[in-house]
């Protein structure tokens, strides 16, 4: 991998990033074929040709294996057939959140932001109109996410002595780690 994208070609562009801290996520399971460009943290996956079949299924494979609930926005680059997209790979796009995906003619520019696991027609997609198919397209959506870090400062407690007990109150996030400094 030498971190270039490949961008003369039929091609997709995706990035992938966590659920609550939206952070890219490079680390697709074993078994889905896929390749990265760029430099981390600003990696994005990409597919090759997706004339060839084989590569289409690739893209199917790699939606499917996107973890529930995470982000996933792709942008397309030079003629991507969606024509030949096969039923199992637009219901992988829908997996996402696309309604777009089913009427796209081939050619056409298209970018999407869309959650796994979200509704169809939930996602933020955008292609261009039928008087010109090879306009500019521009899609603008802010995700939010929690932070990964954070930091509590209390006034002073005390004096004391020596500490046996400290109380506290957390509520618990799915994912979260919590790590506390008496001091």
């Amino acid at each position: 991998m030498d971190g270039t994208c490949i961008l003369n070609i039929p091609n997709l562009i995706v990035a992938v990033f966590k659920e609550k801290t939206l952070e890219p996520y490079l680390n697709m399971p074993g078994g889905v074929p896929n390749s990265v460009c760029g430099v981390a943290p600003k990696s994005f996956y990409y597919f090759g040709n997706l004339n060839d079949p084989n590569r289409r299924e690739h893209l199917r494979k790699f939606l499917e294996a996107v973890p529930a609930g995470y982000y996933v926005a792709a942008v397309t680059l030079n003629q991507v057939p969606f024509a030949n997209f096969s039923t199992e790979l637009k219901e992988a796009f829908h997996s996402i959140g696309s309604k777009l995906i089913d009427e796209l003619p081939s050619g056409y520019p298209f970018a999407i932001v869309g959650q796994k696991g979200a509704a169809v027609g939930s996602a933020q997609e955008v292609t261009a109109t039928a008087a010109d198919p090879t306009e500019s397209i521009e899609l603008n959506y802010t995700l939010t996410g929690n932070g990964n870090t954070g930091k509590i400062t209390s006034t002073l407690i005390g004096p004391a002595s020596e500490w046996k007990t400290l109380y506290h109150t957390i509520q618990q996030q799915a994912t979260g780690k919590d790590r506390y400094n008496l001091v």
